[in-house]
């Protein structure tokens, strides 16, 4: 039995606004812009999404990144970390961004940087997805419940095609290698579109003959 839980996540994108538009309604330059949304929190982690851009800007690199905070009471505490980081002209605080006017922001990201230590798929992220921006995100361990979902999901997978490779005559060995290849090149595939902004890298991986 499945419960279907009505979300939240508002995926409606206005469809005159690609990227470039987007970005010049924001005043974005052409330095890459990393988004990051949350509050002043230890679980939203403000100071990782710092450290990555003084890193960036130590390393040479014109990224800037632009902080959008969710709630009015926490946005003091955001400047007061940006103003005392090595890269202040790095870093703005913007908000807080009403919720219906998130698109644009992920549409003029570069890519949105979720440095949460509890949520591996919050709403930001699902959102950005939905706007095609890149995401990256730290690593959350899932619980028991998730980690058995997870293998059970690709474990069926992979023994679909494994069962259809048997049976095209692969040879065992052979079979379970390319089942990995596939799985492997389906799942960097969706990465690539994500990244370019396309679907052409998984219509060029489900066409390799």
């Amino acid at each position: 039995v499945l419960d279907v839980l009505e979300s939240s996540s508002d995926l409606s994108l206005d469809p005159s606004l690609d990227h470039q538009r987007a970005r010049c309604a924001l005043g974005f330059d052409q330095r890459p812009v990393i988004v990051w949304v949350g509050r002043d929190t230890p679980g939203k982690d403000p100071a990782t999404a710092i450290a990555v851009v003084e890193r960036l800007v130590a390393a040479g690199l014109p990224h800037r990144l632009v902080m959008l905070c969710s709630h009015d009471a926490g946005r003091e505490a955001l400047v007061a970390r940006a103003v005392v980081s090595s890269a202040p002209d790095r870093i703005e605080v913007r908000g807080p961004i009403p919720h219906d006017q998130m698109g644009i922001w992920f549409t003029a990201a570069d890519v949105l940087l979720s440095t949460s230590r509890h949520e591996g798929s919050g709403y930001a992220v699902i959102e950005a997805m939905g706007a095609g921006c890149p995401v990256v995100a730290l690593t959350v361990d899932a619980d028991d419940a998730g980690r058995r979902v997870v293998k059970e999901v690709f474990g069926r997978w992979h023994a679909g095609l494994l069962d259809a490779f048997n049976c095209n005559g692969i040879a065992p060995e052979r079979a379970d290698r390319l089942a990995t290849l596939v799985i492997a090149a389906g799942e960097g595939a969706v990465l690539m579109c994500r990244a370019a902004r396309t679907a052409e890298p998984l219509r060029a991986a489900l066409h390799i003959s």
